[in-house]
């Protein structure tokens, strides 16, 4: 199992800005580690209401076929512990997908008197259109265990806007 991450690697972004005097560009791209999926739960096992954690079986937690969102981690290297008793597995054990987006923004304006400008905006969200995938499922006695269900950000999104100003 790797080590859990820095704060310093858990999410870069770095924003760039360019500009040709009348086409302004701005880049800012964010790549960040998984997030840790916090315990791996069974339900109402031990008589109690508060989920409990899950047992570790020794097996491979991400063998081959693994890593995508039917089957982000091997669901046999969990089990449930036996009645009456508390799991072994720490918190933060599996790690979640990384999360990668960049988003652009062009921006023109043009003078068209004296007093008057007329300016243009497109934004793109996502602009590579990049599927990020949601937390995994932890609950040990379900039947989408170790699956995604859910994406972290939402496909491309384009917004235009047009501004005139006198």
């Amino acid at each position: 199992m790797n080590p859990p991450p820095t704060k310093e690697t858990i999410t870069k972004s770095n924003t760039g800005s360019y500009s040709n005097g009348r086409t302004d560009a701005t880049i800012a791209p964010t790549i960040g580690v998984g997030k840790g999926i916090g315990r791996l739960d069974v339900q109402s096992c031990a008589n109690i209401v508060v989920p409990i954690r899950a047992n570790s079986t020794g097996q491979s937690i991400f063998p081959s076929g693994t890593r995508n969102s039917t089957t982000w981690f091997n669901p046999g290297a969990y089990s449930a512990p036996p009645a009456y008793t508390f799991g072994s597995v720490g918190r933060n054990s599996v790690y979640g997908p990384g999360l990668q987006t960049m988003d652009l923004a062009l921006v023109r304006g043009f003078s068209l008197a004296e007093k008057a400008r007329f300016g243009t905006r497109a934004e793109f969200f996502n602009g590579l259109n990049h599927t990020n995938l949601g937390t995994p499922n932890r609950f040990v006695n379900t039947s989408s265990f170790g699956s995604i269900t859910e994406f972290a950000t939402p496909g491309r999104e384009i917004q235009v806007s047009a501004r005139l100003s006198f």
